[in-house]
């Protein structure tokens, strides 16, 4: 978190201890990045618990449903807004794992190298050649 910079938006509600601010950044944190790759959520979460410790309600010992589903990822989400609590976000980030893996910017091959596929320039043709027949049959039945 040393590297982090917190926007000017959340800076204010950490100055005016705006607890409903705080929140919705944190959701607006959550739809940005539902894989939580990028460390953004808990930069901007761990950056808020240390100047603003009242927006994060007690755990409850809340129990889940067991369902892994868009839909209960974003009920979840939601219900952060109204009672923020750890368990919660545990929950959220468990869920991700299955839901919203992290993008790779680097592809595995089968001989188990990273390096990016090359594609001929024999297929590149081909393809566009079959593109270009497609939109020639569409324009002529027309």
């Amino acid at each position: 978190m040393s590297n982090f910079k917190p926007s000017n938006f959340l800076q204010e509600c950490i100055e005016k201890r705006d607890v409903e601010g705080i929140k919705n950044i944190l959701y607006m944190s959550l739809n940005t990045d539902r894989s939580f790759s990028t460390g953004n959520f808990d930069n901007i979460l761990n950056y808020a618990k240390e100047r603003v410790p009242e927006f994060i309600s007690s755990d409850k010992g809340e129990t889940f449903k067991s369902e892994c589903t868009e839909s209960y990822w974003s009920e979840l989400a939601v219900s952060l807004r109204n009672e923020f609590t750890m368990e919660k976000v545990r929950q959220l980030k468990k869920m991700s794992e299955e839901l919203y893996p992290p993008r790779t910017s680097s592809y595995k091959n089968t001989d188990g190298s990273t390096e990016s596929p090359k594609i001929s320039p024999i297929a590149i043709a081909v393809g566009a050649v079959v593109v270009i027949g497609i939109i020639i049959a569409i324009a002529a039945g027309k």
